[in-house]
């Protein structure tokens, strides 16, 4: 019963490698147990909670409310998020630079043209 069930958890959840998982069962006192779970720690995960207490009867361990918790093995934020922010600055910085330049040619030939 219980073992067979906590024991086919991990093979009936096909995840890819990018995922990290765990799965918990919260018993009616708040105690929570772990039934199956990866060494690496979850960073903001997507939380599924199913209550099954209607099911089945209080003593069955499957009244319990369940938890799955997945996220992405490295987190949620891309790891090029970096490099593209800084290429955007740059350019940014770029085109502030290239727009003060021609401002500053515009105005002096305006003053040249007002000379004449």
């Amino acid at each position: 019963g219980y073992v067979g069930a906590v024991s086919t958890v991990p093979e009936a959840i096909s995840m890819p490698d990018s995922l990290v998982y765990r799965i918990l069962a919260i018993q009616p006192d708040g105690e929570e147990v772990v039934m199956s779970s990866r060494s690496e720690p979850l960073v903001q995960p997507q939380v599924y909670a199913m209550d099954y207490p209607m099911f089945a009867d209080s003593s069955d361990t499957f009244a319990y409310t369940w938890r799955m918790e997945v996220a992405p093995r490295d987190g949620w934020v891309s790891p090029w998020r970096d490099g593209v922010l800084a290429l955007v600055v740059l350019l940014s910085l770029i085109l502030c630079g290239l727009l003060t330049a021609f401002l500053v040619h515009w105005r002096m030939h305006q003053m040249l043209l007002f000379s004449l």
